[in-house]
């Protein structure tokens, strides 16, 4: 794909509707072309990307949970706001200085908008013990893993076995959600992301993810700043044929069993 397709595709992304929906390689509109843009297939749904477990339910966006889409999370939990309980994991940003982590105050605010019932969770003090957080975890509708390095929450996530913990919670009907590097997390790969993230700030670089879903999510599409690096990663993603969902700031893709779709 030449530069100029990528940024024609990209373009027509941009002009999508606010809430579309679009099938995979074998929708009812045939074989999809990971080259085409998302907006090819705005009204179709999706039905095999996601196959796993009927009861399976992910939120997963580039920030937080925006405004026009806290109808949607909350149809997707099934509970009043006032009901809701969350798991905040933000490990994310333990790479970051103090002073540089004022967006995770921000999308941990996104998510009080929704519900005040947040217990913020330190994976850190959880390592080597991962039936103490499993049993934690139980306690609450839905575990939402924030933004930050995703090369750094990946080898976390590997020292408290959060990829077993994450399918068994989601088979017990309890909703992962995760913003930027905590999507990408639980997606087939990482590794294309080292041009956003630095890998070096994990102890042991992995470049898998957890593999929960079968594509993968590429934020910020419409962000100044990294608009250009996550345009870099989608070519890179291309190339090697994944399935990829992009996003805008105010954009998630809600899996709901075997169906997913873009609000």
């Amino acid at each position: 794909m030449t530069r100029s397709e990528v940024r024609t595709a990209w373009g027509q992304f941009a002009r999508m509707s606010l809430e579309t929906s679009y099938a995979c390689h074998r929708c009812a509109s045939g074989p999809r072309n990971v080259a085409e843009p998302l907006s090819a297939h705005q009204d179709a749904v999706i039905f095999v990307w996601y196959t796993r477990n009927s009861m399976r339910k992910l939120s997963l966006s580039s920030v937080s949970v925006a405004t026009k889409n806290q109808k949607a999370f909350i149809d997707l939990i099934d509970k009043e706001p006032s009901e809701i309980k969350i798991a905040l994991i933000e490990n994310g940003a333990d790479t970051y200085p103090e002073n540089r982590r004022e967006w995770v105050e921000r999308a941990r605010s996104m998510l009080e908008a929704v519900t005040r019932n947040i217990s913020r969770i330190d994976l850190r003090t959880y390592v080597g013990r991962s039936n103490e957080l499993l049993t934690k975890l139980r306690q609450f509708d839905m575990i939402w893993v924030g933004g930050g390095n995703v090369f750094y929450l990946r080898w976390l996530s590997e020292e408290v076995g959060l990829k077993e913990i994450i399918n068994t919670l989601l088979n017990e009907g309890i909703v992962y959600g995760g913003d930027s590097a905590g999507a990408i997390l639980v997606c087939p790969t990482i590794g294309e992301f080292a041009s956003a993230d630095d890998p070096e700030k994990a102890p042991k670089r992995f470049n898998d993810g957890l593999h929960i879903v079968d594509f993968i999510v590429v934020p910020h599409a419409d962000h100044k700043k990294y608009r250009p690096l996550m345009m870099h990663i989608h070519q890179l993603l291309l190339k090697k044929h994944y399935q990829i969902v992009i996003l805008r700031d105010d954009q998630a893709v809600i899996v709901k069993g075997k169906t997913i779709k873009v609000v």
